[in-house]
């Protein structure tokens, strides 16, 4: 699966669901790939790269392994019934939704949150809310790039517009609306953008359903030795799910730090001309290292066992700056 495969792929789940017979077939498509694959000769080795939850991968023709890998990239967004590319969103108004009595306004999956023992102005909130991608792809010049998905919903009284913006060049912004919204003609989202602002005379969209935020980082000395050791098994032929996984984790946990370094700033302009801006950052939670393993085995072992309920680990905690 080339990278631009899995971009368009995720780009056409943000706008689709899913549903239990889908998640069926592409078990079934998993299974039977894995059986045919045993007895198959390798073919000539190949670069690849897969992801826990979703996969980017470049190359000419995919190995055996890889196959699967790709299969089952396909089926992660699926398999979690759009958790990835499409969360369960409040979908509350846009720019804002209004709160009786409410001075101000606060991002919506702040309030929501569940505030973080001995961690000032930090929260938790469910995968519905704040989720990563889990998929990751190279660029041309050997940097790494992958997007985490927050709901961007407001909470305040006569909003009339509210500015989205990145304060690190690495963290690009795009807008997703919400498609039943859209009317013929009218764009579904936008390219990526350092701000975007919804609302107003000067709105980039009307309306806004979904934000994601992508990261993209050099190589860091870990993910340098993490791809010679996979491209080492990929060059004699040989697929390792932990050598695979190690490569993967490197990735995410550079792209996550990456993201932590910046903030996110949210300027909402009231109908009297008066704006208020609250600064956020999202951070991996303590325990990333530890989550993000256990995460990775349980998505593994809803593969193999139809029965286990899958449920994406949070691996992020949302802070108030300001």
């Amino acid at each position: 699966m080339t990278q631009n495969l899995m971009n368009d792929y995720v780009r056409t789940m943000k706008r689709v669901g899913s549903d239990d017979a889908s998640r069926g077939r592409i078990r079934r498509a998993i299974a039977h790939e894995r059986a045919r694959s045993a007895s198959v000769p390798a073919a000539a080795p190949v670069r690849a790269a897969v992801s826990a939850r979703t996969a980017s991968a470049s190359g000419r023709t995919p190995r055996r392994g890889m196959r699967i890998a790709a299969i089952a990239a396909c089926a992660t967004l699926l398999a979690l019934g759009g958790a990835i590319a499409l969360p369960r969103l409040m979908n509350r108004s846009s720019p804002a939704t209004p709160v009786a009595g409410m001075q101000g306004f606060v991002l919506a999956a702040y309030a929501d949150g569940s505030a973080v023992e001995g961690s000032e102005s930090t929260v938790v909130t469910s995968t519905d809310i704040i989720m990563s991608s889990g998929s990751w792809s190279q660029g041309e010049d050997g940097s790494y790039t992958t997007a985490y998905t927050i709901d961007p919903s407001v909470l305040g009284n006569d909003v009339v517009s509210v500015e989205y913006r990145s304060t690190n060049e690495s963290v690009v912004l795009e807008g997703m609306r919400d498609r039943g919204k859209v009317l013929p003609g009218e764009s579904p989202g936008t390219e990526y953008l350092s701000s975007i602002t919804v609302g107003g005379p000067n709105a980039t969209l009307p309306d806004l359903h979904q934000l994601d935020l992508r990261v993209t980082v050099a190589a860091t000395d870990a993910i340098k030795e993490a791809d010679e050791a996979y491209r080492e098994l990929s060059y004699a032929g040989t697929y390792d799910e932990n050598v695979s996984d190690h490569h993967s984790f490197e990735i995410e946990r550079a792209c996550a730090e990456e993201l932590a370094s910046g903030t996110l700033e949210i300027t909402a302009t009231f109908a009297d001309g008066s704006a208020q801006t609250h600064v956020y950052r999202i951070v991996p939670v303590e325990d990333f290292d530890e989550l993000w393993w256990e995460d990775r085995a349980a998505w593994r072992a809803s593969f193999d066992d139809e029965a286990i309920d899958y449920e994406p680990a949070q691996l992020f905690a949302l802070q108030q700056v300001s």
